[in-house]
């Protein structure tokens, strides 16, 4: 074999190996795909879907987190999504009012859950099925799910004739709060415990003026707990410096809603 075909293979093999590592170096280097629908949770951006009714849109509590995160130098910016129809149970946001699809399309970071006011203690079977097949949709989206405990009608109320309502708010309230409990077992999902932060205020004398005309829905403080609630259990930050004025609300009653909402911060 001649010097020049020898000279010429080594050349060959030479430049096989240059470009062998050239490729492998490139794949090093290059970033893997996430899989689809598992996207990571940005320190500059919570991307927030709230699936409700109109404990949610009454008094727009999402904006009122979005304002919230607004007002905290430093935390991430909060965008927010509803599916809310009124009256919407669980097992209606899982059959019927686009809530799954909008969970499936990856695009969340943290999935709000929260079920119609009275179905944890009327029909608490149903909750639990629907609310535990809401939460592993949010988790297989790879969003975080977060349950919205709600809180119990206003002393009174025509619902407390009734034998599932368990006959007073203390005692309802301690239904709604096992069932979200119950619901988030065994699981990652967060809780945040609106319902257990209104209740300790209720029971004070005189009580804030957290509900509305009706005994059910919230009134602009009730939706000021409920939202400062909802921001810590959301980003982890504290609310209880937060100077967020809403009409409506005075600034010493926001105060003492902060501070409630920050001893009822989310498990």
């Amino acid at each position: 074999m001649s010097t020049s075909t020898n000279t010429r293979r080594g050349f060959l093999k030479l430049g096989l190996c240059l470009a062998l590592f050239s490729a492998l170096g490139f794949a090093a280097q290059s970033p893997k795909p996430k899989p689809e629908g598992k996207q990571e949770a940005s320190a500059k951006e919570l991307r927030v879907l709230f699936v409700g009714n109109s404990y949610c849109y009454v008094n727009d509590l999402p904006k009122l987190v979005v304002d919230l995160g607004a007002a905290d130098a430093g935390a991430p910016k909060i965008a927010v999504e509803s599916v809310t129809p009124g009256g919407a149970t669980m097992k209606q946001h899982w059959e019927s009012t686009g809530a799954l699809e909008k969970i499936r399309s990856g695009k969340f970071t943290h999935v709000v859950l929260q079920g119609q006011s009275l179905e944890p203690v009327a029909n608490t079977e149903e909750f639990l099925t629907h609310a535990r097949k809401l939460i592993v949709e949010v988790q297989n989206a790879g969003a975080v799910p977060v349950l919205y405990q709600t809180w119990a009608r206003r002393e009174g109320a025509p619902e407390y004739k009734e034998d599932w309502s368990k006959g007073s708010p203390k005692r309802m309230q301690t239904a709604i709060s096992a069932a979200y409990d119950k619901a988030a077992a065994n699981s990652k999902a967060r809780i945040a415990r609106v319902g257990d932060a209104w209740g300790s205020l209720i029971d004070r004398k005189p009580p804030p003026p957290l509900f509305d005309a009706d005994g059910s829905h919230p009134s602009p403080a009730g939706t000021y707990l409920a939202g400062c609630v909802l921001y810590e259990t959301l980003t982890g930050r504290g609310a209880l410096e937060l100077e967020l004025r809403r009409d409506g609300v005075e600034a010493e009653l926001a105060r003492r809603l902060r501070e409630c909402a920050h001893a009822n911060r989310s498990n």
